[in-house]
Formats: structure tokens, C-alpha cells, sequence
């Protein structure tokens, strides 16, 4: 009897990968410019549950794959996709 091994779904290493990137906490110099420095209005910030700025975040700076080649995270969310639906 063949046990049939099944990926680990309750990971998501892209996501993963953007928490750490925006955890560094650095200032991005590239357009458009947001530089998660400005606030929201009050109101606009309640609604989104927070300020979606600081997950402004863009892979020029080499911390988040990209979705035209991806090398590590979104290739390793992309598998398990692959594996859960194959």
C-alpha cells in the first residue's frame, strides 16, 4: 500500500515573506513613492483596519519574489498550490 504524501497547506511562504520584508522596516526610494510615511485620515485607516502603507512594499529591493520569475517564496507558494490541486 502507497501512503500518498500531502504538501503542508497551512503554510503560506509568500505572505511569510512580506510580513519579514515589512518588518525591516526600511525606506524605499522607489516609484511611486509612498514611503508608508504618510497618514490616513482617521476615518480612512478605521475602515482598512490600519494603515495599509506599511505594506506598501515592492521587490526592487530584492526581499520579495517576483511574479514574472519567481526563486523562492512565491515558487514555493506556487507548488503547493500545484500539489493541492493536482
Amino acid at each position: 500500500m502507497t501512503h500518498r504524501t500531502f504538501p503542508d497547506q497551512t503554510r503560506m511562504p509568500f505572505l511569510e515573506s512580506l510580513i519579514t520584508e515589512r518588518n525591516r522596516g526600511q525606506t524605499s526610494f522607489h516609484m511611486p513613492s509612498h514611503k508608508g510615511t504618510l497618514d490616513l485620515h482617521p476615518m480612512l485607516e478605521d475602515y482598512l483596519g490600519g494603515n495599509p502603507l506599511t505594506a506598501d512594499l515592492s521587490e526592487v529591493n530584492g526581499g520579495i519574489d517576483y511574479l514574472h520569475s519567481p526563486q523562492g517564496a512565491l515558487r514555493e507558494s506556487q507548488a503547493l498550490l500545484n500539489k493541492q490541486t493536482s
